[in-house]
């Protein structure tokens, strides 16, 4: 098991249960898991060189790579930060993926990829500025 997913279950009290590695995505160490009962994809994401913010891919594949619907079995999306001292998750419902166009739905693309912010990264772009402004309300920052 990644050491992400062991340091997610402490921070959530070892209520992490039915945890299966995803193949798809491993660079982002994926899995999903059930969760206070809610069914949860994990990703940890990556810091870039060129871009500030993380990356995060989140996809299925179907004949092709497709982004997750919003149909598709999730309750949750829960993305770990670790970047030295920094460290933190973002937790994301649904109706709010689904309200910022990562999930598709009906005549919605989604997206297979997209940048999180937390909140020592500054100095922004407008887009990633707007981006990380909705994602805050969905962060927690691990005090070390």
């Amino acid at each position: 098991m990644y050491e992400s997913i062991k340091r997610m279950n402490e921070i959530f009290e070892n209520k992490i249960t039915d945890i299966k590695i995803e193949i798809i995505n491993k660079e982002y160490e994926a899995a999903k898991f059930i969760l206070h009962g809610e069914t949860c994809y994990f990703r940890k994401v990556k810091k870039t060189p060129k871009k500030a913010g993380y990356f995060v891919a989140m996809y299925k594949i179907e004949n092709k790579n497709t982004p997750i619907n919003y149909n598709d079995q999730i309750d949750k999306l829960i993305l770990y930060v670790l970047d030295g001292t920094n460290e933190g998750y973002f937790v994301f419902d649904k109706n709010t993926l689904l309200n910022n166009g990562i999930l598709s739905f009906e005549n919605k693309r989604g997206k297979m990829a997209f940048r999180v912010y937390p909140n020592w990264v500054n100095d922004l772009n407008s887009t990633a500025e707007k981006a990380k402004t909705w994602q805050m309300e969905h962060f927690f920052e691990i005090k070390k």
